[in-house]
């Protein structure tokens, strides 16, 4: 047996493994429909927006639980909570039961580590900061963006964000992390060394993680990120595809029930998306071209990879979400390296710090700009009873393009 054909054979065992795993899997008990708690918990997941409501995940008694809340109250992934409510349960379509609390009573909770204090030191004098160089939604924008906060905006902007269907750029999203993975990693490639490259990637990427609130799913996003790009700067793209892909497999193997998280979902099909369907987009000539074509070739092929996921997990989309997600999608990234580089650097130099977020002052105008306009000309609508048939065939229809423009292009498609 060759080296080639051992890896076809590890790869495969792998695969029956993890989905041997995932067949055999038995999550923790639901709790008991109409039982009372009052328990002390996490965040765990980015929060979902919803047309009437917001919801997060976490855990009690290792039973995954679903809060859901009023649309304008606001918590931080991995922000600490005590939580009182009483426990409503749904048998789902798959014969999975759901635990819910609705509207319970919350008190935020000082949380006392050592990394919550100098991330919460971090973000109030970066947040200071921002809020004296810039405009009060400009400021909120992009604390919202790196920070994963969501205060601040005023109910009509909020509204706005959610019709347009960009809500998840201000959620410290595994999506934001993949976008910022690939823009780096594609920028900073034909400038450094691999390893320098390499390097800087996993940084960046640490310190988003770390601003955000090093939420699971921002961590799970960081790792599959790190591996994927660092293996795209090391090597071929099969190579990266392949470490995303392995990636997976382990997380799914390790945890099965993150098969049906959504920030998991988000940031596999983000990251796939860059992986193989970015090549494919149309480049643009000249030295102006290579920007867009890495930063709007990275979020437009994202985009493209997680459009029903989004569409399935929320209440409505606007008729234009789409249109207006690929005109502003773009900026993220650049805002994001910005505002990563202006919170660190203001937390020693305020002064400094605001000089620097200056620079994201036009993205995060703009970035306003067409989604308050869009608001206005985009109906939405409602999408709660998106039948699951429906995202799966777009997926099937996603490959069967693919494999047609990869055959055209000769069997292989440039990286």
């Amino acid at each position: 047996m060759n080296a080639r054909s051992g890896l076809i054979v590890f790869y495969s065992l792998f695969i029956i493994v993890t989905i041997a795993r995932i067949l055999l899997h038995r999550s923790p008990s639901a709790l008991r429909s109409g039982q009372d708690v009052s328990e002390l918990v996490r965040v765990e997941s980015q929060i979902s927006f919803k047309d009437t409501y917001h919801s997060f995940r976490t855990h009690i008694d290792k039973a995954e639980v679903r809060v859901v809340i009023d649309r304008y109250t606001v918590f931080e992934q991995g922000e600490l909570l005590h939580l009182s409510g009483t426990v409503k349960n749904t048998v789902l379509d798959n014969d999975r039961t759901l635990s819910s609390i609705y509207n319970p009573i919350i008190t935020p909770v000082k949380d006392s580590s050592f990394l919550y204090k100098t991330r919460l030191a971090i973000r109030e004098r970066v947040r200071e900061t921002f809020s004296v160089f810039l405009p009060p939604d400009e400021a909120h924008l992009l604390i919202g963006i790196v920070f994963g906060i969501n205060s601040g905006f005023s109910p009509k902007l909020v509204d706005a964000f959610s019709v347009t269907g960009v809500m998840h750029v201000i959620a410290a999203s595994g999506m934001n992390v993949t976008l910022l993975g690939g823009f780096i990693s594609s920028f900073l490639s034909r400038f450094f060394h691999r390893r320098t490259a390499f390097i800087i990637v996993i940084i960046v990427l640490a310190s988003y993680a770390f601003l955000a609130g090093l939420g699971a799913s921002i961590v799970r996003a960081t790792i599959m990120g790190s591996v994927a790009f660092g293996a795209g700067i090391y090597g071929r793209q099969n190579t990266a595809k392949l470490a995303l892909l392995l990636t997976g497999l382990l997380m799914l193997c390790i945890s099965p029930e993150l098969l049906f998280d959504v920030g998991f979902q988000l940031s596999f099909a983000a990251t796939s998306g860059i992986m193989w369907l970015k090549a494919m987009i149309p480049k643009v000539p000249g030295m102006i071209g290579e920007f867009i074509n890495e930063d709007f070739g990275s979020t437009f092929s994202a985009q493209i990879a997680t459009f029903p996921i989004i569409l399935f997990y929320f209440d409505s989309v606007g008729l234009l979400s789409p249109f207006i997600n690929v005109l502003v999608l773009w900026i993220v990234s650049p805002v994001m390296v910005i505002g990563i580089l202006a919170s660190l650097v203001g937390f020693l130099s305020p002064a400094l710090g605001g000089v620097l977020c200056l620079l994201a002052w036009p993205f995060l105008s703009y970035f306003l700009a067409i989604v308050r306009q869009g608001s206005l000309l985009s109906p939405s609508i409602r999408t709660e009873f998106l039948p699951i048939v429906l995202v799966v065939t777009y997926y099937i229809f996603l490959f069967c393009i693919y494999e047609l423009l990869r055959r055209r292009g000769g069997g292989h498609v440039r990286s």
